[in-house]
């Protein structure tokens, strides 16, 4: 099977389906199907939404014609075409559990997690076992933290499918999600132990190797990765994380080029290059990719959140309260945008609210380097200084200090050391 399929984690089935039951009369149309499929399986997607487009004129009652227009609409970045082929799909066969799994998949893609997981119940309404519906509801529950019912699904994935390497590549996601490394590698060796010549085990694996620490073997394995699917740029986000860990920050930028260059829709790209751009104080390049990428996922909450931290360290205190009310409102659960509300807060001179908002960041993620650091700011204004040392220190164990180490320097200079530590 082609890598855009896998990756669009298509089944085959549903493919020879549709063949076995075209009009027997139709024989050219069949063939424009079979011709249709081939291009979308070697990734041709422009010329199979054409092809597509003729069986579809022969065929206007076929559901899972509309839905494999759709899947390759999503690829040539027709999003909203894409979804009025998944909602036609639906109503032409409302017992057909695909088109809502790949509908669901979209509503994710373009950041509306709530319509996904409406789609995905009613998935699973229909097809109980079916477990790539199980996989992106799982994925969806680690995004918002939803971790008892994440890892619910994963196990019953497991049992329905115990030799698909996909299910333990996002069990491993989860491992590392939970901050168990040693169990996370051992899902992610399993993964590619099931599927040795399939990508996505070896990008899993690379990606926990380098939440480890240890870039280089991870380098590796996404060299492997990009080895058997070459066309799967998104890959290349991924080794451009691996070298900027290395040090090689003109490597990761040239990874990135060549994946826009290659998708211009592809809102990683600009997520990950901007928060290259901000690591190195490059403040107005970082808002400009954000810019981009919410321009192609308007009601991303954590793109807007990326912002808004962007807008603290550049003083735009009042657009960091108007774009993150809104998203705490939304998404409650997200600590990141309370760190950067709450700063922002303070510093237009509401302290209660402001600490208010860093006591509910910390609360939800105490592992956020960011909330500790600012809240430790707050302190220092308020001529509390025992009590910002000691969140100094925390943000410094956190790891606040391997991205901004200068302003974690003059933090603790005004506060620990003034208090004799």
């Amino acid at each position: 099977m082609g890598t855009l399929l896998r990756y669009l984690g298509f089944s085959p089935l549903v493919m020879l389906w549709l063949l076995a039951s075209a009009a027997p009369s139709a024989a050219q149309d069949t063939l424009e199907i079979r011709k249709a499929m081939q291009a979308m399986e070697n990734g041709d997607v422009e010329s199979a939404v054409l092809l597509f487009n003729d069986a579809i004129t022969s065929f206007p009652d076929s559901a899972d014609l509309y839905m494999l227009r759709g899947i390759c609409r999503v690829e040539t970045g027709q999003g909203a075409e894409a979804m009025a082929d998944y909602g036609m799909a639906i109503r032409l066969d409302p017992q057909l559990p695909e088109p809502l799994l790949e509908r669901a998949r979209l509503h994710v893609e373009l950041g509306d997690l709530d319509a996904g997981l409406k789609d995905i119940r009613k998935c699973l309404s229909l097809a109980p076992d079916f477990v790539e519906a199980l996989l992106l509801r799982a994925e969806i529950n680690l995004e918002t933290g939803n971790l008892e019912d994440a890892w619910s699904d994963l196990e019953a994935a497991r049992r329905l499918a115990p030799k698909d390497p996909e299910v333990y590549c996002l069990r491993a996601e989860a491992q590392e999600f939970l901050g168990d490394l040693r169990r996370a590698i051992k899902e992610a060796n399993l993964a590619v132990k099931l599927g040795p010549e399939n990508p996505l085990p070896y990008a899993t694996r690379a990606g926990v190797l380098l939440y480890s620490g240890n870039p280089q073997p991870a380098l590796l394995d996404i060299e492997q990765a990009i080895a058997l699917a070459p066309y799967q740029y998104s890959l290349l986000n991924t080794r451009a994380y691996i070298h900027w860990a290395n040090g090689d920050s003109s490597a990761a930028m040239q990874d990135l080029a060549a994946y826009l260059e290659a998708d211009t829709g592809a809102y990683t790209a600009y997520l990950t290059r901007a928060f290259f751009h901000e690591s190195s104080g490059q403040l107005v390049e970082a808002e400009a990719d954000l810019e981009q990428a919410l321009r192609r996922r308007p009601t991303d909450v954590y793109i807007l959140t990326m912002l808004g931290h962007v807008y603290v360290r550049m003083e735009r205190f009042s657009r960091v309260v108007e774009l993150m009310e809104p998203v705490v409102e939304r998404s409650p659960e997200l600590a990141f945008a309370f760190s950067s509300l709450g700063f922002a807060r303070f510093k237009l001179g509401d302290e209660k609210a402001g600490l208010k908002d860093l006591n509910r960041s910390i609360k939800l993620d105490s592992g956020e380097p960011r909330a500790w650091y600012h809240r430790a700011l707050v302190y220092i204004a308020m001529d509390k200084l025992d009590h910002a040392c000691e969140d100094l220190l925390m943000a410094q164990a956190l790891g606040f200090e391997n991205a901004y180490p200068e302003d974690l320097k003059d933090a603790i200079r005004a506060a620990c050391q003034k208090k004799g530590n």
